[in-house]
């Protein structure tokens, strides 16, 4: 695994009976690890992969990768079938809408900006590149649709990490008192931010109509 003695040292605390297992299995799990390209750290997490049937650990670990997963999880390895089938198939997913884009030359194509814009905000961000590519195309397809600018979306493009369900439901009740935003910095406020402005429009509205 190419890591220090004393970091291996410290992981086998627990799982010490992986001492006395037999060293070709060993070595050969650990082929299969790195020919996925499974990362040391994530090895050094969970050693108990050295107890899971090879087999199995090879064929999820093929299966993930050919679904586009490019640094695949050892959880994947040993988790029920049925969240193994819903992660490979968001990975197809963001494999099919990328194309042989990244996810930066994506959302510059989208937001029409250059790349270097998105990589210097995913620095101070990095929970953007971590987001799912179907989850970034459904929340600038609903901003766009609902008549925000790619301008005021790459100038909060935190508002692409909040649920699109919630997104809508906040653009619906402003616009039923009659007000769009003229930032999408509102729409990814806490509840109780966003209810307190929200009434304090309503108070506005209310008076207008009293005029």
């Amino acid at each position: 695994m190419k890591v220090p003695v004393d970091q291996l040292t410290e992981r086998i605390v627990k799982p010490k009976r992986i001492l006395f297992m037999d060293l070709e299995r060993i070595e050969h799990i650990t082929s299969i690890l790195e020919r996925y390209e499974v990362q040391s750290e994530d090895i050094l997490r969970d050693l108990w992969v050295y107890y899971h049937n090879p087999a199995l650990t090879e064929e999820r670990l093929h299966r993930a990768t050919e679904a586009g997963c490019e640094r695949p999880k050892l959880w994947m390895c040993r988790c029920p079938e049925y969240i193994f089938e819903r992660t490979c198939e968001r990975y197809q997913s963001q494999k099919e809408l990328l194309g042989e884009k990244s996810v930066i030359e994506y959302l510059a194509e989208r937001l029409e900006c250059e790349p270097e814009f998105i990589v210097n905000y995913a620095r101070g961000n990095p929970g953007l590149m971590r987001a799912h590519v179907s989850k970034l195309k459904s929340q600038i397809d609903l901003l766009i649709s609902e008549g925000f600018t790619r301008k005021q979306i790459r100038a909060s493009m935190r508002i692409l990490l909040y649920a699109e369900k919630r997104t809508a439901e906040r653009i619906k009740k402003l616009k039923e008192i009659g007000y769009f935003p003229s930032s999408v910095t509102v729409l990814y406020k806490t509840p109780k931010q966003f209810e307190s402005y929200y009434q304090s429009l309503l108070q506005k509205y209310k008076r207008s109509l009293n005029k």
